[in-house]
């Protein structure tokens, strides 16, 4: 009996990770005193370029709760030039998978922060903000909602459909602050929806970019379940 519950016990952790597609928390040392990004963890610039991403790695805890709070380094990406691109370690394509991330802006009005999954031709599905408006995109399908205030911490998470030849692609998705709380199941809602059919594309990137103002991201998820996404905040 001691054996069996011994082996449950070491098993457990294993299964509930094998459900994470995709993570990364920007723990990262700078490769150079300039703190830039670099090809660490294989992120380089965005726009098929091979060169170094020039998204500077800071020191900056975007102050969530439990599972995000120990973590104190984000990258802050300060104009259109400065993205932060990378091949995931499989195509998403066939998939319906959750996503989350955490952001900060720091100017008061205009500017643009996006994560987005792209494909080898630069086709994407976004999720951010434009213009102080939350917003979802899918090539010229777009949706905004709510206010995005300046020097707030943000967390968005969503859902994202891929048809087995990327042709068809539905992303979904919510945002929250510190203050609001987060379902400990997936949303039956979403405040942002697009969709979008198209030529048959292989969708394996995601990459992070900002425009016109200082924007700070963290703590990146790709997971098959909500709760691999949304941790474990009540």
């Amino acid at each position: 009996m001691k054996t069996l519950i011994l082996t449950l016990m070491t098993a457990l952790p294993f299964a509930a990770s094998a459900q994470m597609v995709f993570q990364e928390n920007f723990e990262l040392t700078p490769a150079d005193d300039r703190g830039i990004l670099g090809r660490q963890n294989g992120w380089r610039n965005a726009w098929n370029d091979d060169g170094d991403s020039l998204a500077n790695l800071v020191d900056m805890n975007l102050n969530w709760e439990a599972p995000f709070a120990s973590r104190g380094m984000a990258i802050q990406i300060t104009n259109s030039q400065h993205t932060a691109f990378r091949e995931l370690p499989g195509a998403l394509n066939g998939q319906t998978l959750y996503f989350s991330f955490l952001f900060r802006f720091f100017t008061e009005t205009g500017g643009t922060g996006q994560l987005r999954f792209r494909t080898g031709q630069g086709h994407v599905l976004s999720v951010g903000f434009t213009e102080n408006q939350f917003s979802a995109r899918a090539q010229n399908q777009q949706i905004t909602w709510g206010s995005v205030h300046h020097r707030e911490n943000y967390f968005v998470a969503g859902e994202v459909t891929i048809s087995e030849d990327g042709s068809s692609v539905r992303l979904t998705a919510n945002t929250y602050t510190t203050r609001a709380s987060i379902p400990l199941e997936a949303p039956v809602t979403w405040a942002g929806i697009v969709e979008h059919d198209g030529p048959a594309r292989r969708w394996n990137g995601v990459e992070f970019m900002a425009a016109s103002q200082n924007v700070a991201f963290d703590d990146l998820r790709i997971g098959k379940t909500w709760r691999d996404v949304a941790g474990t905040r009540r």
